[in-house]
């Protein structure tokens, strides 16, 4: 069974190497790799997260993105998405 809880940033990250990996909409798939939330959650959540924000970076969306660059090299319009930039 999946855990109905909220968030943490650790599983907003795996939730995006989800997504990195996967893609969009390949809810079960992520759902299997994250173990803690079933389809719905992650949609939902994604849903959430991926709304394109504008402004100065926060150090934690620098870090993702330094931390995304240096495991998947140089996709930056797929890292656009995950981090909804």
């Amino acid at each position: 069974d999946k855990i109905e809880s909220e968030w943490t940033p650790q599983e907003d990250h795996k939730l995006r190497i989800g997504i990195l990996t996967f893609g969009v909409g390949e809810w079960g798939k992520i759902s299997e790799y994250m173990k803690t939330k079933d389809i719905s959650q992650i949609s939902r959540r994604w849903q959430k997260i991926s709304q394109t924000r504008r402004g100065r970076w926060t150090a934690a969306e620098n870090a993702m993105l330094e931390k995304l660059h240096n495991d998947h090299g140089k996709q930056w319009a797929q890292f656009a998405g995950i981090l909804g930039r």
